[in-house]
């Protein structure tokens, strides 16, 4: 995950959003993607769902996370 984090950072992305456990995620900086006012595209996702701002993170960003079209596909 350190090395995820560091090349999305060099790359200059400015989040990383992931959906999975609350107890592993968060000892990397991760928390509820709610939290940043961006909801998951789907409801039973709830507190799984989970956002790492980076050093580029806009701030103020909200609505329904979607995924880019060509994962939309499956």
């Amino acid at each position: 995950m350190a090395e995820t984090i560091a090349r999305a950072n060099a790359a200059g992305e400015s989040g990383i959003a992931l959906l999975g456990s609350t107890e592993y995620y968060p000892r990397f900086g991760f928390v509820p993607a709610a939290s940043f006012g961006v909801l998951p595209p789907d409801d039973a996702w709830d507190g799984h769902f989970q956002l790492l701002p980076l050093a580029l993170w806009p701030g103020g960003v909200h609505g329904t996370f979607r995924y880019a079209e060509p994962f939309e596909r499956f």
